[in-house]
């Protein structure tokens, strides 16, 4: 099979199942694929050239892990000089909003490396910032999700790789102004609300539907996104989801929010965050 930069993982994963293994092996944030839950999440949305800016890899080491398996990089790619840094890009159609001396900078690495989930923070300090400003999140990987997540709403967002230990990721509103609902509204989406919206939103939904709790607080990895998921398959119009976590779970709402759910989340605490999941 023929492949180049722009080849998804998940389409590598189907011709050859090895390359899991493969690809798990070459540096350590990939690893990650191993996982059957977050493979599903990350394999279809991801590309060779933005696994290589997620993890902090290059495309030569992707070609040396591959190529026993019978992968062969298109002619148009071959010559092309490896990757070691997405760095250099990051000046090409730089946005005119990225500016630091006018951002809101957030260096989330220290909270995330503490255990703490710092998705309500981020999303506080966007909606708080000014017009024409940016929020520039600093961590040690590429969020993803978070950038899925924002632009849905219609943020705009810019990455640029420091080194392979720092990211900066940039999210500036759209023209309209902050895109992240703090009310709660009865859109579609993801709501992040605060707990006595959170309590009358659960009331309400108490009087018409079905309760399905799942406290997955005390699961490992990867059962309680796998429990949500189970769980979500089996809800009907008549039901709705009440779950109690230690965090917010990014990777499912990734995998979620784009399916006909309305998700309402509030974080009373450092490590007790409660999600509601409804159609």
């Amino acid at each position: 099979m023929e492949i180049n930069s722009k080849t998804k993982i998940s389409k590598i994963i189907k011709e050859n199942p090895e390359a899991i293994e493969a690809i798990a092996s070459i540096v350590k944030p990939l690893a990650k694929l191993r996982n059957p839950i977050l493979r599903k999440v990350l394999a279809s949305r991801v590309n060779i050239q933005e696994a290589c800016r997620i993890s902090g890899s290059n495309l030569e080491q992707f070609k040396s892990a591959l190529a026993p398996l019978g992968f062969n990089w298109s002619e148009d790619e071959q010559d092309s000089p490896p990757q070691t840094s997405q760095i250099e890009d990051t000046n090409v159609n730089r946005p005119a909003w990225v500016n630091q001396k006018t951002a809101v900078m957030m260096d989330v690495r220290q909270q995330i490396d503490g255990g703490s989930d710092p998705l309500k923070d981020i999303m506080a300090a966007f909606r708080a910032l000014e017009d024409g400003q940016a929020l520039c999140v600093v961590n040690s990987f590429v969020p993803t999700p978070l950038i899925n997540l924002l632009e849905r709403k219609g943020a705009k967002s810019f990455v640029e790789m420091i080194s392979t230990e720092q990211y900066n990721t940039w999210l500036y509103p759209d023209a309209n102004g902050s895109v992240i609902e703090n009310e709660d509204t009865p859109s579609d989406g993801i709501n992040m609300i605060d707990e006595e919206a959170f309590s009358q939103k659960h009331k309400k939904l108490k009087d018409l539907k079905k309760e399905i709790t799942l406290d997955v607080r005390d699961l490992e990895m990867p059962l309680p996104m796998q429990t949500i998921l189970e769980s979500l398959n089996n809800m009907s119009d008549d039901s709705f989801i009440y779950v109690i976590h230690k965090r917010v779970p990014l990777h499912l709402l990734e995998e979620i929010s784009s399916g006909p759910y309305s998700i309402f989340i509030t974080q009373r605490s450092e490590n007790e965050v409660f999600l509601i999941i409804t159609n």
